[in-house]
């Protein structure tokens, strides 16, 4: 594991550890498109949501997966990053909720590229705009299915990608 995902998973961890009575923790998994040539990988994202009274801010690590190379692009790309997004919850029954949420990505883009069979790696950070929606089901008091979708908007090396996961989202108090 590259020295920089190891920050960015300790970073996401640490947050998730200090979750207070009004907190959530949400682990998520899915899929990753890049938009300019329709190539996928394979995503994971843990995060902790922090509640206020009229918002709450998603504190966490977004893994979007090894995305191969395509006839466009030579280079394996392996994008992740934290994020911390404003998040808005539009309650509708007391089980079924929906969500916006945007904010800054720090990334970490880990290129593959192949020169005279050897893999040269490089990583290139940014600070790119995150944002997406969600739909969330309480199965129990504490306990929601959630399933969200993401835009990354566009970077050099990676290019925009959406990022489609489900997953489990638990609230430490009611």
């Amino acid at each position: 594991m590259k020295s920089h995902k190891v920050l960015f998973l300790a970073v996401a961890i640490a947050l998730a550890s200090q979750a207070q009575a009004n907190d959530s923790l949400e682990i998520l998994g899915g899929k990753s498109t890049r938009i300019l040539d329709n190539e996928h990988g394979v995503s994971w994202s843990i995060s902790r949501i922090q509640e206020y009274s009229k918002f709450s801010i998603n504190f966490g690590y977004l893994n979007e997966g090894h995305i191969k190379p395509s006839q466009e692009y030579s280079e394996k790309i392996k994008r992740d990053g934290v994020f911390a997004l404003w998040y808005l919850q539009r309650n509708f029954t007391q089980r079924f909720s929906t969500g916006f949420e945007v904010g800054p990505y720090l990334t970490g883009s880990t290129i593959d590229k192949e020169e005279n069979n050897k893999t040269i790696s490089s990583v290139k950070y940014h600070l790119d705009i995150l944002a997406g929606f969600n739909a969330d089901y309480k199965v129990t008091p504490n306990t929601s299915f959630t399933i969200k979708w993401l835009h990354a908007f566009p970077t050099k090396e990676m290019g925009s990608a959406d990022i489609f996961l489900s997953g489990i989202r638990y609230s430490f108090g009611e």
